[in-house]
């Protein structure tokens, strides 16, 4: 195939660039190679792909350039015009997105890499005595004297799972990890401030960042792709003590609230504040005022 770029001089960016496109459709055309767009936690690089290759090493590939473990629980899909969400599990999956590009006349695709949270290891709190220290009640600073007779398990238990690690996955997009952040910090025991809070990026900071120097931060991004909210950067590390459940805490105001008790006030829409917060003593152990019920 003979190139010819008239009325533009050699060193000029826009023929270089267009050589360079011409180039790569008549390889293409030649050997099926396609471009690719990796990303994984607001990271990513590029690379060429052809259909002699197959999913197993396309699979490897991908894991060594993001230091990920093949034995994790990663998902590949990738992106068509009218076909937002593609799987990319095996080699069946691996050819159709070539043909895909061809059908749509692509000179190149995104694959996103997704690690599920059922991979992720679990949390690990930190104080200046104790590398191996737990979440504790209130209790558990108490003689035995004063102790509650029965520890009993409460709804809110499940809370302190919320927030796990990078690439965790929000599929209800940045108003479930807005609504799930607060519930985490309520049920371990900690007090944070965001310092982004638009609705693509959030960042949010321990409130003892300050004080005590303290470097647990969370941060994540919306993601247009598939609409899903996913952690990018995590330490989940508190280095205070301090970090005690109490019944009651700054962020357990009327959203949190609601979202605890709406299902009871379907089916009793007569429920009075009163009767609110003797619900979310019983059911959750928090103490609420009268006015954030």
């Amino acid at each position: 195939m003979d190139l010819v770029v008239s009325n533009m001089p050699r060193s000029d960016l826009a023929s270089k660039l267009l050589v360079a496109h011409a180039i790569f459709w008549e390889k293409r055309n030649v050997d099926g190679s396609l471009a690719v767009r990796c990303r994984y936690s607001g990271k990513g690089f590029m690379f060429s792909i052809h259909q002699r290759m197959n999913y197993a090493y396309l699979f490897k590939y991908i894991c060594e350039r993001f230091q990920l473990s093949t034995t994790d629980v990663i998902e590949l899909h990738y992106s068509l015009p009218g076909c937002p969400l593609s799987f990319l599990h095996n080699d069946n999956d691996f050819q159709m997105l070539f043909i895909g590009a061809k059908i749509y006349n692509l000179d190149w695709v995104e694959i996103i890499v997704e690690k599920n949270s059922e991979g992720c290891s679990k949390r690990i709190f930190v104080s200046c005595e104790d590398s191996c220290s737990k979440v504790l009640d209130e209790n558990d600073y108490l003689t035995e004297g004063y102790r509650s007779a029965v520890s009993k398990p409460y709804l809110s238990r499940e809370w302190d799972s919320y927030i796990q690690c990078e690439g965790q996955k929000f599929r209800g997009g940045a108003s479930e990890f807005r609504d799930k952040l607060p519930k985490y910090a309520i049920e371990v025991g900690f007090t944070f401030v965001y310092t982004i809070n638009d609705w693509y990026r959030i960042h949010a900071v321990c409130s003892n960042m300050g004080t005590k120097n303290c470097e647990w931060h969370v941060a994540g991004y919306f993601e247009f792709v598939d609409g899903c909210f996913y952690i990018d950067s995590l330490n989940n590390v508190h280095t205070w003590k301090g970090i005690l459940r109490h019944k009651k805490h700054v962020r357990l105001g009327s959203k949190v609230v609601k979202t605890c008790i709406q299902e009871y006030i379907s089916y009793n829409m007569s429920l009075k504040p009163r009767d609110i917060q003797i619900k979310m003593q019983s059911a959750y152990g928090f103490e609420i005022s009268y006015k954030v019920a």
